[in-house]
């Protein structure tokens, strides 16, 4: 007995047909929610993709993806640096999620398995061999019997069967149609870049890594690291908010698919010369004593209302005085709005690209590093920074409202550019 096997995906040519359908449901299950808030899993799937559809599968090794889809130095140790391993393991969580929920089963599968990075694909039955359904067009009942006098057909029987076979090929043509226009709308997204990089873009200089300086609560400039206790270094230095932590994670995960590396201190630990080595983001508004001393530049900064713990963003060029105010004196359950400065801008006195992502509250701070990196939320600054292309700086002004302690989506307030 002879066991038929199927033709792993590195060893299969596939059609043009099975293509275009791999393609469309990968784009299917990148527009998912489990894909389309984050961009470095979707940049790696998709690089998986295509590389198998290709038959480029040699360049599917840890090393390789590595210095191809994150940016890594071609000699990088992969104990050291797991990002290949953890993302990996990631998209299969999210896959298994996406087939989990729903009516997935008549959908293509894409497939990881577990130790490799060679995607599989099933195709469900009635798509499984688009060539034979192509080349089955004769219906069998169209045929003509061998006897025609023993089996008459009627007219009207052989009309209906016509309409249905017409009807048949009607909804094939618009099944392709259908996969045609979602495997175009994927290539577009290939070739067009997304509001988040286009926003991201100037930080991208040269091969150089981008700095990254998170703010620390009670931030007191100049503490002396090497005469403190362990419980002062632990409370005073090494101490950062969990809300700029997490502001860090989703731009720092933003510049990964951008191929860039990124380092990262605490405000306090942070030296001029490390500002001036490479582009920066500055994390962190009052807990960021050099996110408060770039402020000078930029129109909006956050100031202290008469010495009273009320703070406020204020347009410093044009003189407004907006009731964009955190009173630190509130209940926090009760705290109902909170507001943030994101602005990207040449910083003069390093002369880098600088990205400064400063709420009044740690709640804001997190809420603009969501607002950088969603497209929906970035398209009237993308809009406005395409109308403006030659001036290169811009600074906005955020609102998140805060319900019961928990900060909602964020809302744009004003853009101005320069």
């Amino acid at each position: 007995m002879t066991t038929v096997r199927e033709k792993p995906a590195f060893e299969k040519n596939w059609t043009a047909e099975e293509s275009e359908q791999i393609r469309a449901q990968l784009e299917r299950l990148l527009a998912s929610r489990h894909f389309n808030r984050s961009t470095r899993y979707p940049a790696l799937l998709r690089y998986l993709v295509e590389m198998t559809l290709s038959g480029d599968v040699a360049r599917l090794k840890e090393r390789l993806i590595g210095v191809e889809v994150f940016g890594r130095a071609a000699d990088y140790n992969t104990a050291d640096d797991p990002i290949v391993r953890i993302t990996i393991a990631e998209i299969r969580k999210r896959i298994a999620q996406y087939y989990h929920e729903g009516e997935r089963s008549e959908e293509l599968r894409i497939a990881l398995e577990a130790g490799s990075y060679i995607p599989e694909f099933h195709f469900p039955k009635p798509l499984q061999s688009p060539q034979l359904s192509a080349s089955s067009s004769t219906e069998p009942e169209m045929r003509q019997p061998s006897n025609s006098s023993s089996h008459p057909v009627s007219s009207e029987r052989l009309q209906t069967r016509r309409r249905y076979t017409g009807l048949r090929w009607l909804a094939l043509g618009l099944a392709v149609a259908a996969i045609l226009t979602v495997s175009s709308v994927g290539v577009s997204r290939l070739i067009s870049p997304s509001p988040a990089a286009a926003v991201l873009s100037p930080l991208r200089k040269g091969n150089s890594s981008v700095f990254f300086c998170i703010g620390r609560p009670g931030d007191i400039p100049g503490v002396d690291t090497q005469v403190t206790s362990l419980k002062d270094h632990i409370n005073q230095v090494n101490a950062v908010t969990f809300d700029d932590v997490l502001a860090f994670q989703i731009i720092s995960e933003a510049l990964h698919t951008t191929s860039r590396d990124v380092s990262v201190k605490s405000s306090v630990r942070t030296s001029f010369s490390d500002l001036q080595r490479s582009p920066t983001v500055l994390i962190g508004g009052l807990d960021n004593t050099w996110a408060l001393h770039v402020m000078k530049y930029l129109p909006y900064q956050i100031d202290r209302i008469d010495g009273s713990p009320r703070f406020q963003i204020v347009n410093h060029r044009k003189n407004e005085i907006n009731n964009w105010i955190v009173d630190f004196r509130e209940n926090y359950t009760e705290l109902s709005k909170d507001y943030a400065i994101v602005a990207r801008f040449q910083n003069p006195e390093t002369d880098q690209p600088t990205l400064l992502i400063a709420g009044i509250g740690s709640d804001a701070t997190k809420a603009a590093a969501e607002y950088l990196t969603n497209p929906n939320s970035l398209k009237p600054l993308a809009a406005v920074l395409t109308k403006n292309k030659d001036k290169k700086n811009f600074e906005i002004v955020i609102e998140s409202q805060i319900i019961n302690g928990a900060s909602g989506p964020p809302r744009l307030l004003t853009t101005t550019v320069w």
